[in-house]
Order: structure tokens, then C-alpha cells, then sequence
């Protein structure tokens, strides 16, 4: 990616790359991984994905004792519990967490092309708050930052609502 942003931009070796990155609409490193990790997720929840991947994942809505739960009308999907730093990158792990991560408006799109879109949107604008549609806005993270994990959800809503109403203004 930065090596095409820079024979786009027509850029120098040393010169710094992060705003022209920013303007061409690109992602930073992390929210790339989120937004191919999330498509996945979305392509398997739709059933476009191959069965060895649909195991991988269960719907809190499949589960009898969840399917009463919150979490089962938010369309979110059961975390399994691992002990090691590794076994947290698997899909199985890493997938759930990040779905579940997301507005429920999101998850509920049924449309590829519809959700690539509005990922690519959310994610945008965690990377890059200010940059979005002229808006200077802060967005409080919780945690240590490991992608969409880790930023607060009540914020994400808040920040998407805010955008939305400034852009259509």
C-alpha cells in the first residue's frame, strides 16, 4: 500500500506517507485486518463462505441457553474462551470478537457490497476522526487499542450518528 500511494502521489522515498495514505482513503495496517476479518465473518454468516469456515463460528441464536439473551438479538456470535496469546489470532477467536465488535446495523446488512461500504466507513473514521467529512471529533478508547476490539462501542455509535447527520447537511 505504500509503495502505491507513493507512485500515486508521486512521492520521494523519505518523504512521509501517512497523510497521502489518508487522503487516497486507505486504512492503516490494523483496521485492514479488521475490515478482511469482518468481511470473512459477514461472508460466513451469510453462508458465502465454505463450510470449513461456517464450523468454525456459532450464532448466539443457536446456543439454547444464549438464544434469550441480548447478545442473541444483536446478531452476535458466541466467543470461545482460549488461555493462550496464540490461539487468540485464530479465526474461531479473532472472528467473534471482531463481529461482535460492530454496530448492529452492520451486522444485519445482507448486501457484500453494501457492508464492504460501511465497514470501510466505520472503520475510516477510527483511524481517522478528524478526517471525516471536515469533522474534528474524539473518540475515547477503553483499552489498549488491538483494533475494533478495544474501542467502545457507545462511542462508535455516536461518532457514525454524527458523521451521517454532518455529511447530509
Amino acid at each position: 500500500m505504500h509503495a502505491a500511494a507513493r507512485l500515486v502521489c508521486d512521492l520521494k522515498p523519505h518523504d512521509h506517507i501517512s497523510a497521502s495514505i489518508r487522503a487516497l482513503h486507505g486504512l492503516p495496517i490494523k483496521q485492514r485486518i479488521d475490515f478482511k476479518l469482518c468481511l470473512l465473518v459477514h461472508q460466513t454468516v451469510n453462508g458465502r463462505a465454505p463450510s470449513y469456515l461456517q464450523d468454525l463460528i456459532t450464532p448466539s441464536v443457536a446456543v439454547p441457553r444464549r438464544a434469550t439473551l441480548r447478545s442473541a438479538s444483536h446478531h452476535d456470535l458466541v466467543l470461545q474462551s482460549l488461555h493462550r496469546k496464540l490461539g487468540d489470532r485464530a479465526f474461531s477467536v479473532a472472528g467473534p470478537r471482531a463481529w461482535n465488535s460492530l454496530p448492529i446495523e452492520l451486522k444485519t446488512i445482507i448486501d457484500t457490497s453494501v457492508f464492504k461500504r460501511r465497514l470501510k466507513t466505520l472503520l475510516f473514521t477510527i483511524a481517522y476522526p478528524s478526517q471525516a467529512c471536515g469533522l474534528s471529533l474524539n473518540v475515547s478508547v477503553s483499552r489498549p487499542t488491538q483494533g475494533l476490539v478495544s474501542t467502545n462501542l457507545a462511542n462508535i455509535l455516536v461518532l457514525v450518528s454524527a458523521i451521517r447527520v454532518s455529511c447530509t447537511s
